[in-house]
């Protein structure tokens, strides 16, 4: 089974939710940021480097908030920091920073990302 990292950021009392690129698997659905552990790769190392590759930022994970199964990857939702750095897409079609008040957007959210969505209540501002 491989392992793959998200990266719940948050930020200012939202997180950050990217969207795939129309031309990948599962195009233009909204997701948490990551992506799969090289070998031998410890989790936290895998997300701060996917982070960096995809996003061009640096983040502190600090813990585990969801994990899930999807065919042969069991993802690890980790709530990280936003440390520094301007948000440059590099493999996504966009960004948003979103709040669980939102209804726009969350009917186009992947089925993967649904249990971290719902463990992020705690950690973003009520509106």
């Amino acid at each position: 089974m491989r392992k793959v990292c998200a990266a719940v950021i948050v930020y200012n009392g939202k997180v950050l939710l990217t969207k795939r690129a129309s031309g990948e698997q599962h195009g233009g659905f909204w997701e948490f940021p990551g992506g799969k552990c090289e070998p031998g790769e410890r989790l936290r190392q895998c997300l701060i480097r996917e982070i960096r590759e995809e996003l061009s930022i640096d983040i502190m994970p600090e813990h585990v908030i969801a994990q899930t199964r999807v065919g042969d990857f069991f993802i690890h939702f980790f709530k990280c920091r936003y440390l520094h750095g301007t948000i440059t897409l590099t493999v996504h079609d966009a960004f948003y920073w979103y709040s669980p008040h939102d209804t726009i957007r969350t009917s186009k959210i992947l089925s993967s990302n649904h249990d971290a969505l719902a463990a992020i209540r705690p950690y973003c501002k009520q509106v």
